[in-house]
């Protein structure tokens, strides 16, 4: 049966007014009991337990009116109330733990901290490690910017019993790092998460993300069978992930070459047994155009395309295998090579040229007739003396021999003047070939010059290569999201002229989302330099370049864009309507 509310609480201010709250306490009580929401008359009675010396009581009232403010969504009076339970019991946890989240969805970050910092010590001074933690997960998730914190947060994870959580949050923290700019932190980040990448979920299973991560530190640290290994489970796992692999493995080319090279071994092994060799030379031939230092990939090649039958690609990867040899100073490797391509193919006089080269650094003595034997091994005829006519004479020349008295011919019996014998028609009798008629030789030069030359020819044709492949690169980082490796991959490739339009306006794009106005203006006006591949893409970047003046403010320089644009694009996208709003703003209209 309900009571009387108003004639209780009347009789309850009474006792009060006698300064009787043995006998008031009990008449609030009845009114709270009757109606639990009468939080007003509940607060009074947790108020009398505080002068009664009941502070238990009081404090079991406070957590009540508390928790259900918070739950209507009174978050600065329920702030309050837990700050009177701390006026009462100063070590309450609960109140403690509410006032920083309370704090912390206000923003005040500050406050939250302390608040859990307060927490955290008397948590440490009674060795309660399964608390600490919990404390530990709560610091980390109140600032994304403070990595200490987060990074004790993910160790307070793994120590939870979660390795797949921790694996993760150590990597979202290294990303964020990378962001940020402080690459040592982040590579610090994901070393601390090795344990965990490599151990996978509680129930064993490995999750691609994040043995990709783990596939970045181990090739990072060099380590050549971890990285094979893992690229082998990866594409086991989830053959989608090739092209991550390969952009990874193209990033390392110049830090981690060996790691890489590993990488994409695996990658071209897998290719190849599914039967696809021509998809597994492409990998390994598009890796190997990277960069310097890249015999190992280049021998891979050669074992591919020999594997498969290729005879005329096997020909290319080894001569451009030659010449990564040579460059590295491999030149024995190189004769070797070079030898075998001068044979199967002596008419290419560049194959002539670099075995000459080859040879001359070997010290080899009597270059002509050593080449002469090489490029007709499969002939029976004696060879001896031959002249063989290449596109440069050597520089080396060894010591001429004493000449050797001969008998002087007979009168009556002349002896006729010895012949030069041209190699290339014996090469045409022997083979039954026809040759098609040569120039003449060029006239004698300095051999170093000829091979400067030709080396200056092909690091041009590599550099316009080494751009293809860089935007590639760079195309395959914008759709992963990683901006930072895409902006790299495209200021490579922008320095050649084939993709300089196409990474010169993808690099004003990205600088631009970065907040660098400036830097997208220079990069939009770089592009802007060059022939556009279509119509379409020129509107499109001078679009961008006048928008990215606009958000400067340079008025002027914008409208002269948009001008230019509307003459020859007429209503373009809204740029009539720019137009007319930029000339008012230079009028004063």
């Amino acid at each position: 049966m309900p009571i009387d509310r108003e004639g209780t609480l009347t009789k309850a201010e009474k006792y009060l007014r006698q300064g009787r709250l043995d006998l008031a306490i009990p008449e609030y009580e009845r009114v709270v009991e009757d109606q639990p929401h009468d939080w007003n008359t509940a607060n009074t009675l947790g108020d009398l337990f505080i002068r009664a010396s009941q502070p238990d009581r009081a404090i079991a009232i406070y957590e009540r009116i508390a928790d259900h403010l918070l739950a209507e969504g009174f978050a600065p009076k329920a702030a309050g109330v837990f700050k009177k339970i701390l006026k009462v019991a100063p070590t309450d946890e609960k109140a403690h733990l509410q006032l920083a989240q309370i704090s912390a969805r206000q923003g005040l970050l500050a406050e939250a901290r302390s608040y859990l910092n307060a927490v955290l010590a008397r948590r440490q001074g009674r060795g309660d490690s399964v608390g600490v933690d919990d404390v530990l997960i709560r610091l980390g998730a109140l600032d994304p910017l403070d990595f200490a914190a987060r990074l004790n947060a993910a160790g307070a994870i793994a120590r939870g019993g979660d390795p797949l959580l921790a694996a993760a949050t150590f990597r979202e923290i290294h990303d964020d790092l990378l962001e940020a700019g402080r690459e040592a932190e982040a590579i610090d980040a994901l070393r601390a998460a090795r344990p965990f990448l490599a151990k996978g979920s509680s129930g064993g299973e490995r999750h691609p993300a994040l043995m990709m991560a783990l596939l970045e530190l181990e090739v990072r640290d060099r380590n050549v069978p971890a990285s094979r290994d893992l690229v082998s489970e990866l594409l086991s796992l989830d053959a989608g992930l090739q092209p991550r692999i390969l952009a990874l493995a193209g990033s390392f080319a110049g830090s981690s070459l060996a790691a890489a090279t590993a990488c994409v071994d695996a990658v071209a092994d897998q290719a190849v047994a599914s039967g696809d060799y021509q998809g597994a030379a492409a990998v390994v031939r598009q890796f190997a155009r990277l960069g310097p230092g890249r015999t190992g990939a280049l021998l891979k090649l050669v074992e591919l395309c020999m594997d498969a039958g290729f005879e005329s690609d096997t020909y290319d990867a080894q001569a451009q295998l030659a010449d990564a040899y040579l460059e590295s100073g491999q030149v024995a490797e190189a004769r070797g090579i070079l030898e075998d391509l001068a044979a199967r193919e002596p008419w290419d006089t560049v194959h002539l040229d670099k075995l000459r080269q080859a040879l001359l650094l070997l010290n080899v003595p009597d270059v002509d007739n050593v080449i002469a034997r090489i490029v007709n091994s499969g002939s029976d005829e004696d060879v001896e003396g031959l002249q063989v006519k290449v596109s440069a004479p050597p520089v080396i020349q060894p010591a001429p021999a004493p000449p050797v008295p001969q008998p002087a011919p007979a009168p009556q019996e002349p002896k006729p003047a010895p012949m030069e014998i041209d190699l290339t028609s014996i090469l045409v009798d022997l083979r039954g070939m026809e040759m098609p008629a040569s120039p003449p030789p060029p006239p004698p030069q300095d051999l170093d010059r000829v091979f400067a030359t030709i080396r200056a020819n092909a690091e041009r044709q590599d550099e316009a290569d080494n751009s293809a492949e860089y935007m590639a690169l760079a195309r395959t980082y914008m759709e992963m999201g990683l901006t930072g490796e895409a902006v790299a991959a495209l200021q490579n490739a922008v320095t050649g002229t084939a993709c300089r339009f196409e990474a010169a306006a993808a690099l004003g794009k990205l600088t631009a989302e970065q907040g660098d106005l400036l830097g997208a203006v220079e990069w939009f006006e770089r592009g802007a330099e060059v022939p556009a591949p279509s119509v379409e893409e020129g509107r499109a970047l001078l679009y961008d370049l006048g928008a990215t003046l606009e958000r400067l403010g340079e008025s002027a320089r914008a409208l002269a864009v948009f001008l230019e644009l509307q003459a020859d694009a007429g209503d373009y996208r809204d740029v009539t309507l720019r137009v007319a709003t930029l000339a008012r703003s230079q009028t004063g209209d």
